[in-house]
């Protein structure tokens, strides 16, 4: 398959090699389809703010752990992996 891509494109692609995040454009091409893939396109902004917002609200009621509890909580998904 051979792609055209538009000047845009193709300077967003340079900028992630040049950020030393990426090795090749297929590198890229690859994270950006796996994204697509897994359903974590960006989001709208709205979203963000309504995600953001939700987390103030739980620190605001002190909903919160701590970060020993974190560590153990994130240490239990990895164990289930």
């Amino acid at each position: 398959m051979t792609l055209t891509l538009t000047p845009e494109l193709e300077a967003e692609i340079q900028q992630q090699l040049d950020s030393g995040r990426f090795q090749t454009p297929v590198d890229v091409l690859v994270t950006a389809m796996g994204a697509l893939r897994d359903g974590t396109p960006d989001e709208p902004l709205e979203v963000f703010n309504a995600k953001l917002q939700e987390g103030i609200d739980d620190i605001d009621r002190g909903d919160t752990y701590s970060a020993e509890e974190a560590r153990t909580y994130i240490a239990d998904l990895r164990a289930k992996l």
